[in-house]
């Protein structure tokens, strides 16, 4: 048996919970911690009050699971925490999915649970003047479903870190940046043109794309540096949705 208790996060656990996603290289405040708790399950290992690990899943599309979060604290490594949280968030899942960092706990732990690596997402930063001459026009027709639809929990939780929500896009202006928090078109790399037209000139930009998405290449040839990446993983079946080509690495 577990030297510790599963259960449900609670507002007096965010304080907690954002430490020890910090000491992971991550963040975790109150704004997307309630979020996950309200649109998914936010759960915590706990031992004698004391919080061990926490993690979350919510979910995507009809019959998807996607891991959030997974983070164990320092002094809680080592004795079979993170696992058994795992399992517990899982229990009952089919499909599955997860964007693993690099840590060399996380891609074991995911493909022990039946979620296999598979692409890259990288984390890109540039500056919205360094165009590329080859980058088309600016003046492009949104050419799918508004994704906002589908998520619209997730459009208001973007709305509500200040973004500026369109049919296709997600942009959040924070401390002199842009996040290009999603990007849902078929118009590929034209959309991502579209969207930095719209940034005010020489200012920072950064966003996350797939690898193999036009829109990385876009990026690249505009001048945009790798500064990070995250595997994604997943169980048979499982596949994001081909025009989705900026995404939040926590929620999809």
């Amino acid at each position: 048996m577990p030297e510790f208790d599963l259960r449900d996060a609670k507002p007096d656990d965010f304080a907690a919970l954002a430490a020890i996603a910090k000491a992971g290289d991550s963040e975790a405040d109150d704004l997307y911690l309630t979020f996950l708790q309200t649109s998914g399950v936010l759960r915590v290992a706990a031992d004698a009050g004391s919080i061990l690990a926490f993690g979350g899943v919510l979910g995507i599309g009809d019959d998807t699971t996607m891991v959030t979060d997974l983070f164990v604290a320092t002094h809680a490594r080592g004795r079979g925490v993170g696992g058994a949280l795992l399992a517990h968030l899982l229990d009952g899942a089919g499909k599955r999915m997860t964007f693993s960092s690099k840590h060399a706990a996380a891609l074991p732990a995911y493909i022990r649970a039946g979620m296999v690596p598979s692409w890259r997402l990288l984390y890109l930063r540039g500056r919205s003047g360094a165009r590329d001459e080859h980058a088309g026009g600016v003046n492009h027709e949104v050419t799918t479903d508004p994704w906002r639809r589908a998520r619209p929990d997730l459009a208001d939780y973007f709305e509500r870190r200040g973004g500026s929500i369109t049919d296709n896009a997600a942009v959040i202006t924070r401390d002199g940046e842009t996040i290009v928090a999603r990007l849902q078109d078929h118009g590929r790399a034209d959309a991502f043109d579209t969207v930095l037209a719209e940034v005010p000139a020489n200012e920072i930009v950064t966003c996350c794309a797939p690898e193999h998405s036009p829109v990385a290449a876009r990026a690249l040839a505009r001048g945009f540096e790798v500064f990070d990446n995250d595997i994604f993983c997943c169980s048979p079946g499982v596949a994001l949705p081909d025009d989705l080509h900026c995404l939040d690495p926590g929620l999809c």
